[in-house]
Parts: C-alpha cells; sequence; structure tokens
C-alpha cells in the first residue's frame, strides 16, 4: 500500500530595501510577472509563514498516549543564593527504621524559602521526632537575623511553631533551637535556616505535586503507632497560596491528618487498608488572572496503612504460604533475620534469607500449623549516637545507647487440610456479530455484549463439608459498558447490585450459593456506549468464606474485549515559521520554535493491531512560488534542506551540505509489531530554508511538503 499526501505549505513575504538593489524580473519556472506594490516600511523584513491543511491519514489499527508536564524546578539552594549564613549548620535528621525513631532530630523542618503576601498573620512550625518515649519534654527557641551576622533571640517564642507577619514588602530569616531532654542523652538540635519572602500581591498556582516521605504507615503497637508526613509543592514554585491536608472521612478509621503540617497519624486498633490523603491549594485571585485561573488546585496520594509484616494466616495444606516487611528501605543498610515460634513454643531462627520476603513453599499440617512468623531488623553498620563534640552519648548506665532492634508483629499460620473443589468458565458474545469465546475483536460502539459465568461445586470427600457455604461474586466490567440486565439459571442467593467499585461499572452478587453436578450460571447483558477505554481484561471474583477457613477464592478465567479502531492518525504541525529576512544575501534560515509551538513535528497515534513495517518519507513538492492576484505562479530559487550535525562533541556544529528536501527523504522505517511514535521536533532541528538566487520580485511565497506513507520492504 501507499499513501502519497500534501500536509504543509509554505509560504513567504520577500521585501528588499529600497535604494540597494534594483529591481527584476524574476526568470524562473512558471509565468514571470513583476510585483510593484511596495511597503511602506521598507527596512520591514519579509516573514515566512506556514500553514497545514487541516486534513488527517487514518491506515487502521492502539496505543493511549498521556502527556504529563512536570512541575517547574525548584529554585537553587537557599544558601548559594544567599550571603546570610546560619545561625549554625542544622542538625542532622532524625534517623527512622520502619516507623520506629533510633535518634530525636526534627522530623518536620521549616522550608528553605517561603513565599508570602504581606499584610497577613503566618505560622511557622517544627517538630521533633523523638528516639524514645521515655523523653519528657522538648525546649525551643526561635531566632531572627538582624543583620551583620547578628542573630537576635525572640522573647516569648518557646514554642515549636511561631507566629508572624509583616505590613510591608521584606525579606527574613528564621531558625529554630530544640533541646530534647534529658539533655545529658541528647545534644541541642538546630533546625534548617528559612527565607521568608513577603510580597505585595499573591501569586497564582498552576499545579501542585505531593509527596511523602514514606508510601507505608504501620498500626503496630511496637513501632509506637509513628507517624509521616506529606509535602505538597505548588508550581510554580512561589505560589502564595495556601496549602492544607485532608483524608476521606470514610477513611479516618484508617489513619488521622493535621490539616496544617501533612503529619499523618495511623490508627491503633490495628485495621489496615490503603487511604487516598489530598493537598488543596487555595490561590489569592490576582489582578491579571486569566480564563485558566483556578480558585482550587488539588494533589493527591495513596498510602498504604497495613503492619510492618503482613502475609498469609490461613492456607490449605501442600499450597505455599508468603510474608513481606512492607517498607521503604534498603537492603544494604539494614539486616533482616526471620524466626518461626514452633506450636511447642521454641523459637527458632530461619536461615539463609536475609530479604524482606519469606515464603513457606509447600505447608504441611504436622510441619506449620499453628506457627508465629516474624522478623527482627537491625542497622548493618551501627554505630552508636554521638554529641556535637563527637563524643558517644551515655545511658543511664554510663554506657553507650546500645543498638534498637526492631522486632515486628507476628503472624499465626492456619493450615487446614482440604479446600472446595469449585469449577468455573467466563465466555462473553457480541451479540451483534455472533463472536463468542475468551476474547472479542473489533468491539465497536453500539454493540451488546452478554458475560456468562457458570459455576460448578465438584467436591467430595472431606471438601464436601463446604458445600451450601454462601459467598460474593464481584464482575468488573470496562468504562465503556453500560448494564443492562443481570440473569440467574439455577442459582440461590440473597441480593444482586449494580454499582461502581474503584470507578468502574461492576455488579455484585452476595449471598451466591454453587449447586452441585451441573451447576449455574450467572449472566450480565451490557451496551456499549463509548471507547474511553481501548481494550479491557475481565477478572471476576468469588470468594466464599467456608467452616474451616475465610475467603477462599475460586479461581476464573479471564476473558478480553479489544476496543480499539484499528488505524493509524497522522497530523503534521500546522505552523511553521522561519522568521523575518531582508533581501540582501543567500540565507540559511532556521524554524522558530517557542512556547507556542507544537510538542511535535508529526503527531502520530499508531492503534493498527497488525503492525506491519512502514517507510514514511517527506519531500517538497518543488522550489517557493508567489501567487498573483490572477492566481499566476511566480517561481524563485528558495529551497528546504536538512543539514545533519558534525561528529564533534560538545558543540554543535551543522555539516554544510545536507539533504535538499526536492527528493524523498526517510524519516522512518518501522519493523513488523513496532508502534510508529510521533516525530519530534529534534528530528528536524536541522532543518532550513535556503534562498539561493536573490533574482527575485518581493511577495508572498509558499511550497508543500509532500508525505509518503508506504509498506516497507
Amino acid at each position: 500500500m501507499r499513501l502519497i499526501f500534501i500536509l504543509v505549505v509554505l509560504t513567504t513575504s520577500i521585501l528588499f530595501l529600497f535604494g540597494l538593489f534594483s529591481e527584476r524580473t524574476t526568470a524562473a519556472i512558471g509565468e514571470v510577472t513583476e510585483d510593484t506594490n511596495l511597503p511602506e516600511d521598507t527596512q520591514k523584513e519579509a516573514i515566512i509563514d506556514s500553514f497545514l491543511s487541516k486534513s488527517e491519514i487514518e491506515i487502521n489499527d492502539n496505543k493511549d498516549v498521556k502527556d504529563q508536564s512536570p512541575l517547574s524546578p525548584e529554585p537553587r539552594s537557599l544558601l548559594r543564593e544567599e550571603r546570610v549564613k546560619p545561625m549554625h549548620d542544622e542538625s542532622s535528621p532524625a534517623f527512622r527504621v520502619m516507623g520506629w525513631y533510633f535518634k530525636a532530630g526534627y522530623s518536620l523542618q521549616p522550608k528553605y524559602e517561603y513565599w508570602l503576601v504581606a499584610g497577613k498573620p503566618y505560622v511557622l512550625r517544627t517538630k521533633i521526632a523523638k528516639n524514645s518515649a521515655s523523653f519528657i519534654d522538648t525546649e525551643y527557641h526561635w531566632y531572627q537575623y538582624k543583620g551583620n551576622d547578628y542573630w537576635e533571640q525572640l522573647k516569648h517564642e518557646h514554642s515549636k511553631e511561631i507566629t508572624f507577619e509583616a505590613d510591608h514588602e521584606e525579606t527574613r530569616y528564621y531558625q529554630a533551637t530544640a533541646q530534647v531532654w534529658p539533655s545529658i542523652f541528647n545534644p541541642l538540635l538546630y533546625s534548617r535556616m528559612t527565607k521568608v519572602n513577603f510580597l505585595p500581591k499573591p501569586v497564582e498556582a498552576k499545579g501542585l505535586k505531593l509527596t511523602s516521605d514514606s508510601d507505608y504507615i504501620y498500626v503496630d503497637k511496637e513501632l509506637n503507632y509513628q507517624s509521616i508526613f506529606l509535602e505538597a509543592t505548588p508550581d510554580p514554585i512561589n505560589a502564595t497560596g495556601e496549602i492544607l491536608y485532608s483524608v476521606k472521612n470514610s477513611q479516618k478509621s484508617l489513619a488521622t491528618i493535621d490539616p496544617h503540617t501533612g503529619e499523618l497519624f495511623p490508627n491503633k486498633n490495628g485495621q489496615e487498608g490503603d487511604i487516598e490523603v489530598t493537598a488543596t491549594l487555595t490561590n489569592e485571585k490576582p489582578d491579571n488572572a486569566d480564563k485558566h485561573y483556578k480558585n482550587k488546585i488539588t494533589a493527591t496520594k495513596v498510602i498504604h496503612v497495613t503492619h510492618l509484616l503482613t502475609g498469609d494466616t490461613q492456607v490449605y495444606q501442600h499450597t505455599p504460604a508468603n510474608y513481606q516487611i512492607n517498607g521503604n528501605f534498603n537492603e544494604k543498610d539494614f539486616k533482616i533475620d526471620w524466626y518461626r515460634i514452633e506450636s511447642s513454643g521454641r523459637t527458632s531462627s530461619i536461615p539463609n534469607n536475609s530479604t524482606n520476603k519469606y515464603s513457606i513453599p509447600s505447608t504441611e499440617i504436622d510441619n506449620d500449623d499453628n506457627i508465629e512468623i516474624f522478623a527482627k531488623i537491625s542497622e548493618r553498620n551501627y554505630k552508636p549516637s554521638v554529641d556535637e563534640q563527637g563524643n558517644p552519648i551515655l545511658g543511664s548506665d554510663g554506657k553507650p545507647i546500645p543498638q534498637k532492634i526492631v522486632e515486628t508483629n507476628h503472624i499465626r499460620l492456619n493450615v487446614v487440610s482440604s479446600s472446595p473443589n469449585i469449577r468455573s468458565s467466563y465466555y462473553i458474545e457480541n451479540s451483534n456479530t455472533k463472536e463468542r469465546g475468551e476474547k472479542l475483536a473489533r468491539v465497536k460502539v453500539g454493540d451488546k455484549l452478554r458475560h456468562d459465568i457458570t459455576f460448578a461445586d465438584s467436591s467430595t470427600g472431606d471438601s464436601k463439608s463446604f458445600a451450601g457455604q454462601r459467598g460474593e461474586l464481584i464482575v468488573f466490567l470496562s468504562q465503556n459498558e453500560k448494564i443492562d440486565e443481570t440473569g440467574v439459571i439455577n442459582f440461590n442467593y440473597d441480593k444482586i447490585i449494580k454499582t461502581k467499585i474503584n470507578n468502574r461499572p461492576a455488579v455484585k452478587v452476595s449471598g451466591l450459593i454453587v449447586p452441585p453436578l451441573n451447576g449455574g450460571t450467572f449472566t450480565i447483558s451490557t451496551e456499549i456506549i463509548n471507547k474511553s477505554e481501548k481494550e479491557f481484561v475481565y477478572k471476576p471474583k468469588y470468594s466464599i468464606n467456608t467452616k474451616k477457613t475465610k475467603n477462599y477464592e475460586t479461581k476464573i478465567n479471564t476473558t478480553y474485549a479489544d476496543f480499539s479502531e484499528d488505524k493509524i492518525t497522522f497530523k503534521p504541525v500546522k505552523k511553521i515559521p522561519f522568521g523575518e529576512h531582508l533581501k540582501l544575501s543567500q540565507v540559511l534560515l532556521s524554524p522558530i520554535v517557542n512556547k507556542d509551538t507544537p510538542p511535535y513535528f508529526v503527531e502520530i497515534k499508531d492503534d493498527r493491531r497488525i503492525k506491519d513495517p512502514r517507510r514514511i518519507t517527506v519531500r517538497t513538492e518543488g522550489n517557493f512560488y508567489r501567487e498573483t492576484y490572477s492566481n499566476k505562479k511566480i517561481f524563485a530559487h528558495m529551497f528546504l534542506k536538512l543539514l545533519k550535525l558534525k561528529d564533534v562533541k560538545e558543540s554543535e556544529e551543522w555539516e554544510e551540505s545536507g539533504i535538499n528536501l526536492n527528493e524523498n527523504y526517510t524519516v522512518i522505517n518501522s519493523d513488523y509489531n513496532e508502534t510508529i511514535e510521533s516525530i519530534p521536533w529534534s528530528k528536524f532541528k536541522g532543518l532550513r530554508l535556503f534562498i539561493e538566487d536573490l533574482n527575485y520580485n518581493p511577495g508572498n511565497y509558499k511550497t508543500h511538503l509532500i508525505w509518503d506513507f508506504n509498506n516497507a520492504p
């Protein structure tokens, strides 16, 4: 297959300086005429303007492309930008492992720099993380820089936070100290120095990014229910809006959060689950707000609320039991020792395993039933804490404080002898095309699908005790589908609910009893109403609560539907401006690329199902020409060239010859099953307009770019 299409029209206006050159007609291919309409301002340079026809080429077949613009980079370090020196270097941070603080320090520091609006009060907050619950109190002092290397202690400021304001535009510097008691065990702690800029007007935030010092927060008493911190960073960094943190009301039983500091606290009753923390920045509307102004900007992050150690509590005999220590840590820095407590009460270490995961490959009732699994975590290269002078900090017994070894929670394992034997099958059918099976292709908007899930209880022997147990079936559907109706054949159940789970349509059947022998079938009829998802894998779940174990999950085969449109969309850039040029000499003009330039020279979306090899070439249809009022064409000796970089390190030098785009230039040669990506501007960084001969009249000149899309040999 060979497709040829014209996509780009390049135009140029060429003017000359009056008095420097005599005006002559242009002898070139086509009819020659004389343009006597000179511009009023003869010093004005000609503009080469290009535009693109709006046609798109589609060639059959799925790739969902998402673009995320990164936040603006953070400013350089305060200490590199400012001459103001801190009162004292900031102390090393608190040392924490798996939620346990081994060494006291600031867990919440002032930022290096703040941008605030003058005329309003603000609160600067800090917090100390203590390495033991036995420390009774912490004494704080705040200092403000007054110039000439002098730091003044602020009177009556002995709290972990300070309130201040300014009535005019100015810059201040603050630093705090904290003494954890008893002081004999803890050196004086210095916060980082912070720079506070008071601005006359608010600065609007366009974006927000939310990060945390851990993706996990633990509900273990052994870890003192330690908190973590989340921090939101606005874009631009100097946005002045207030940021508050929140957790959904439905998730507050898992964790709560300080709305001002972003400190997240776990529950103390052992509940586990995932929560979504939201940071909300409220903008103050600036005087120059445009149509894109938003009063509130939000960002979210999921945090896992969990035990330090998680794993199986009940398994069937001859199946594996798996355990994992949750957290962000480097195994090179920490040592992990695994242990098991036998049913007899004897504790033994598990050899040859120092990773954060442990597995019993095949459990046995005689060996593994009613055992407990736990682990101990310690620092590999532990060094006792020292004071500011480098002397070891001694404990109450006069000896260096020993290393704290973290012991995880314990998990008791129950091994069950037999399990249910439930057979299942899952098929989907396109009622419009009569296609049926585990995979459907080319599903279109308007098609009707039918999902058939069949179960039969084939339990025998001891496993017959599971018969008649009620379970729950959940079928997740694609976002392209609207549920029409459900049906039940030979099933007993409590209720059927059409719902949404994680913003996805789903059907939930509770109290479902799987019958023996031929079993029963559950059906869902849907209609395809959109194509927001290009494809979808259906993974239904059926779990039952048996008499001996909980949440036994039946294996159900997955099914698949392809909603892609089987095509390729080819969309070149609409404008390629080359700037301005005085008619003085031969010249090579570069295209102008700025913030308004589209991100791609050619935007390609390759949704082909069968990706045959393709060759994409480009050429111009000829030299530039201009059209008179009578639609006659006048040609000029100017054409497009594509220069190549010389092989010179750390410099950008171009070869003089280059490629003349009057002939086909191969841009892409794809392989079989290769997705063709969009063509970036960098691929045409060497594109130049070459004005070879000055023997032409002023006017608007243009040419076409022609793209060829062929089967590759």
